[in-house]
């Protein structure tokens, strides 16, 4: 159990740093498509391009989400799972 836990974490890790550049970037789409504003003063912004963008980065940013709360729920649940099932 010990090992699952390491696997856990190592990739819970490499998707928390797959996950700050999608977050980033889901971010900065969402809000240029929401407020009109900042469209005003960034003439060079394609909206269809941002669209795009979002629309393709959704399903890779949820899929991201969803193995860094699974591995983290199991790390999280971790020291009960290993004091009631673990080796005695």
């Amino acid at each position: 159990m010990q090992k699952l836990y390491l696997f856990c974490r190592k990739i819970h890790r490499i998707f928390l740093f797959l996950m700050i550049p999608l977050g980033l970037a889901m971010t900065a789409s969402g809000l240029l498509l929401k407020s009109d504003e900042p469209i005003l003063y960034l003439t060079f912004v394609d909206l269809k391009i941002i669209r795009v963008l979002h629309r393709n980065l959704s399903p890779v940013f949820a899929v991201a989400l969803l193995v860094m709360m699974l591995t983290g729920c199991f790390m999280y649940l971790f020291p009960w799972l290993n004091q009631k099932f673990g080796k005695k």
